[in-house]
């Protein structure tokens, strides 16, 4: 795989500071996007990945469709390919998904109601990438249990 370029590094940089990102911040959007603890690690396609997540977040280009919905844009918010992996792993967890479809509205609403409960998120789209990266955890439990009687 490619390393990242120097100038692509200053780009993050760059983009990191449009965003808003303290240090802090900006670790955890790393992590949380393409699971690396510095931009210096990143190789092939996650360089234009967390590229293209800054300049969102930046305001530079228009959020992504599943975004949209809820106020995902932001530095700190969950990635679409995050909230596409929640609903997948709700899908095969939820008793609602499993009787009328993932894709249904009682399976969406089953699922807020299990963000509510343990989060305090009222949709996906909603999220913080912490946050999602919990929500999959705890999904992921639950289907390790084998327990599908949520919602």
């Amino acid at each position: 795989m490619m390393e990242i370029s120097k100038g692509q590094i200053k780009k993050i940089k760059v983009m990191q500071r449009a965003a808003g990102l303290d240090d802090d911040g900006y670790r955890e959007m790393l992590w949380g996007v393409a699971r690396v603890k510095s931009c210096k690690d990143l190789k092939g396609p996650k360089v234009q990945l967390v590229i293209k997540h800054l300049e969102r977040c930046a305001g530079k280009i228009p959020p992504s469709p599943p975004l949209q919905k809820g106020g995902g844009k932001g530095p700190l918010r969950a990635t679409a390919d995050q909230l596409e992996h929640i609903r997948r792993l709700w899908g095969r967890v939820s008793r609602a998904a499993q009787e009328w479809g993932p894709e249904s509205a009682q399976a969406h609403q089953a699922l807020k109601t299990f963000l509510w409960g343990r989060f305090k998120a009222a949709a996906p789209e909603w999220l913080t990438l912490a946050q999602a990266s919990k929500v999959i955890e705890a999904i992921k439990a639950i289907k390790q249990r084998g327990d599908h009687g949520h919602g």
